[in-house]
C-alpha cells in the first residue's frame, strides 16, 4: 500500500468517526456569513476529491496533464452543503475518499512520477497526491482545532 494511501484511511478512520458524533447545530454554524460552516469545509473537501480523483486519472493517460482548476466557492454554494443531511454528507466524504484510496492502491509505482502542470509549474503524480493530503488535514483542522 503506497504510503498516501494508508495516510488517508488513517485520516478517514479518525475523522469519519468524530464528524459523525458532530451536533447539527456545530456543523451548521458560521462564524461569519462569508465563512463555511464546518458542514461546508466538508462538502468542500467532497469536492476536491471529485476533482482530484479527475485528475489522479487524467495524470495517468495524459502526458503533462494540465490540472483543470475548479472554483471552489461556486461549488460550495451551487452544491448547497449547508442543507445536505449531516450523516449523508459523512458518508459521502468517506465514500469518494475511498474511491481515492482505491484509485491510488492501484496505481503503478511509475506513475508517480508523470508530470502534472499547476499554474505553469510542472510537478510530479506523487505531489498532487501529497497535496491532496495536506489540504484535507488544513481543512480538518479547521473543524478540529484542538487536534494540533
Amino acid at each position: 500500500m503506497k504510503r498516501q494511501s494508508q495516510k488517508l484511511a488513517d485520516l478517514l478512520d479518525n475523522y469519519t468517526i468524530r464528524l459523525s458524533m458532530m451536533e447539527e447545530e456545530e456543523m451548521e454554524q458560521k462564524t461569519s456569513p462569508s465563512k463555511w460552516s464546518k458542514k461546508e469545509i466538508v462538502g468542500h473537501l467532497v469536492d476536491s476529491a471529485q476533482n482530484n480523483i479527475q485528475r489522479f486519472i487524467r495524470a495517468q493517460i495524459q502526458d503533462n496533464y494540465q490540472l483543470i482548476k475548479y472554483e471552489q466557492d461556486k461549488w460550495v454554494e451551487l452544491n448547497n452543503y449547508q442543507s445536505w443531511d449531516e450523516v449523508l454528507l459523512v458518508q459521502y466524504f468517506r465514500s469518494v475518499n475511498q474511491q481515492v484510496i482505491m484509485i491510488w492502491e492501484k496505481m503503478p509505482n511509475e506513475q508517480l512520477t508523470s508530470a502534472c502542470v499547476v499554474d505553469g509549474d510542472t510537478v510530479t503524480l506523487e505531489w498532487i497526491m501529497d497535496d491532496y493530503l495536506v489540504h484535507m488535514e488544513h481543512h480538518l483542522k479547521q473543524i478540529f482545532p484542538d487536534n494540533d
